[in-house]
């Protein structure tokens, strides 16, 4: 388990506390924390199930080479409930995750498709979900996993429905993406803007970065300001007294406060990192999907507080904390031996690619770095998770393939062919939350008048997908009338023509 390696997916975040009643290995908590669909809230009636349909596109394994005949099918789900010929599209892209009908049965995008009889659809990325392109993921098998291919599908699949849906030859495209995805919208704008109007893109981080120290950094100053001075000074406390009992040799105590199933061995680097870091890695869960109204920083933060009135030391009441929240019955099996060991498989049946994490960690290899670190003096978390552990997980689990120096020229490759945080695009709307980690791999400050950034106060990463809500705070509800307002701009729809929507209850 290294979900706080990368969180990228970073995705929405599922509240999974696993009884376990042997030992608790790499994989079993945080892993499969984070990789789920982004999170969206229903506010209203959804749509019906029957309403929403799957279909899947013949697509080319490499979409660059035209001696390589080789295909696969692109699962897709699409509703068109609303839709009138002529009717905008609406695709909501997928990312790094396994599609299902929420994200066009209810939310913002299904209400602007509602207002303007438009076309929902949700697209699968390769290698992720039910679309499955070779036939296992070993390395060689991984090569056509890559955001230069992922474009070119959606290009492909946009033409091709375009073509083949009745009443939707002259209708315009708007993407949708967020996370991941918001990235994916961004970047196909660049690289194929004859075939949308505009798009939409939430917390969408454009920045590739082996080592991507700020992301803890937001979310230790999250911690501070949401659930206050005490709660952060405790983290902190206990995380400096667990290094102090890491340099003083005491490896006993250790064992003890965290329950792990083997002794620790201090000399071994990887297996320090590894508890370190799990030890860290809840709380971005916390702070990456928080929702004001669920209040999970804070009612963390209480709980955290409960339990130092039965404890002598800051450490002892977050080593209780967290066994408590992880609910080890027995002991945890820390070591790096035993994440690798539950995550080196290759078939499509084992855990780590069902949970979609071989697949992720690879892109993020050959691709993204954004390896979430302690190499910032600002977080809470102290310093014994550095970025070398996860330059060694992309070395161990592909074969040795990928080194420090490769995968700093992958990323610098991909800032090179999509121009990190210039990326020269027209008619893409960027929103980031204040509390979301990934916020400063995002745009800062408007790309140009025709592609706003709009920073939400008090909000993090996705948070914005909803339905307007009366719960909204004014600069939310501000942003998606100002999307609305802007999608139908891009579509060309005259101001007199142009359609509100009220908010729900």
């Amino acid at each position: 388990m290294k979900a706080f390696l990368v969180l990228f997916g970073l995705i929405a975040t599922v509240q999974l506390s696993l009884a376990v009643f042997g030992e608790f290995k790499h994989g079993d908590k945080n892993s499969k924390y984070f990789k789920k669909e982004p999170p969206l809230r229903a506010t209203k009636p959804v749509a019906a199930v029957d309403a929403v349909y799957e279909g899947w596109i013949k697509q080319r394994m490499d979409n660059f080479d035209p001696q390589n005949t080789e295909s696969f099918y692109m699962r897709y789900l699409f509703n068109f409930e609303n839709f009138q010929p002529d009717g905008p599209i609406f695709i909501f892209v997928g990312g790094e995750w396994t599609v299902s009908p929420g994200m066009i049965q209810f939310g913002h995008m299904y209400d602007m498709a509602q207002a303007l009889n438009g076309l929902l659809i949700y697209t699968e990325h390769r290698y992720y979900g039910e679309t499955r392109p070779t036939a296992n993921l070993t390395l060689d098998e991984l090569r056509y996993l890559n955001i230069d291919q992922a474009l070119a599908d959606l290009a492909h699949f946009i033409v091709t429905i375009k073509q083949t849906f009745p009443g939707a030859e002259n209708s315009g495209v708007i993407l949708v993406g967020c996370s991941y995805s918001g990235t994916m919208v961004t970047w196909f704008m660049q690289k194929y803007p004859h075939l949308i109007k505009g798009a939409w893109a939430l917390s969408g981080p454009l920045l590739a970065q082996v080592d991507f120290v700020e992301y803890q950094e937001v979310v230790s100053r999250a911690i501070h300001q949401v659930g206050g001075e005490n709660c952060s000074n405790t983290i902190r406390n206990a995380f400096e007294q667990m290094e102090t009992l890491a340099e003083q040799g005491n490896a006993t105590e250790l064992q003890r406060l965290f329950k792990l199933c083997k002794p620790l061995d201090l000399n071994n680097d990887l297996d320090v990192w590894s508890l370190f870091g799990d030890v860290a890695s809840t709380w971005s869960g916390l702070v990456q999907y928080y929702y004001r109204h669920d209040r999970d920083i804070e009612n963390a933060c209480e709980g955290l507080e409960l339990h130092k009135t039965n404890t002598t030391t800051d450490l002892e009441a977050y080593a209780q904390w967290i066994m408590n929240r992880w609910r080890i019955n027995t002991c945890y099996d820390h070591t790096y031996e035993s994440f690798l060991e539950s995550w080196s498989g290759t078939s499509w049946d084992d855990w780590i690619a069902q949970s979609e994490w071989r697949q992720w960690y690879y892109q993020t290899c050959a691709e993204y770095g954004w390896y979430q670190s302690s190499g910032s003096e600002e977080i809470l978390f102290g310093s014994n998770f550095p970025v070398n552990i996860s330059v060694q997980i992309c070395s161990d689990l592909y074969n040795g393939f990928f080194t420090p120096t490769s995968i700093q020229g992958n990323t610098d490759r991909t800032n090179i062919i999509y121009g990190a945080k210039n990326p020269s695009v027209r008619n893409v709307y960027s929103t980031h939350g204040e509390h979301d980690p990934w916020a400063p791999m995002g745009l800062d400050a408007n790309e140009n008048e025709d592609s706003p950034v709009v920073y939400l106060p008090g909000e993090s990463h996705c948070s914005d997908l909803g339905s307007i809500g009366v719960r909204d705070t004014p600069e939310m509800v501000a942003s998606k009338t100002r999307i609305f307002e802007l999608v139908q701009k891009w579509l060309g729809i005259p101001p007199e023509q142009q359609k509100t929507l009220p908010p729900v209850a």
